[in-house]
């Protein structure tokens, strides 16, 4: 649990190898992207391997695993979201079939009002 947050923790950089790197067939020329050794290992410390010179790298044993997990993850979020976004357009939707309820009751109830008050009112002239 928690492999979306634990893999956000971490942060790619772009960078480019040494000139030893590269003409030793180690690394590539131009701009790469990638982890920092140093905050891999504090999440995950196995990824983490030294060569034979003494450079740490990232070896990123499991990620795919991992990602999968985050996107578990991410699908777990999504579905909560769409059913609470579902169970409030169900609130919406009753509160809009009330107030339609009520706007009909409350226009019938003008009509009987204004029915009796012509009533009245010819009552009264007819009084006179």
């Amino acid at each position: 649990t928690g492999t979306l947050d634990t893999l956000l923790s971490l942060r790619g950089y772009t960078f480019e190898y040494n000139d030893d790197r590269i003409q030793s067939g180690l690394a590539l020329p131009g701009t790469q992207i990638g982890l920092m050794a140093d905050e891999v290992e504090r999440v995950f410390p196995d990824w983490i391997s030294t060569d034979s010179s003494g450079m740490r790298y990232v070896s990123e044993r499991g990620l795919t695993a991992l990602m999968i997990e985050a996107l578990r993850d991410l699908r777990a979020e999504k579905d909560a979201v769409a059913a609470s976004a579902a169970a409030a357009q169900q609130e919406i939707d009753a509160l809009r079939a009330d107030v339609a309820e009520r706007d009909a009751e409350i226009d019938d109830l003008k009509a009987r009002l204004d029915a009796i008050e012509a009533t009245l009112k010819h009552t009264q002239n007819d009084a006179k």
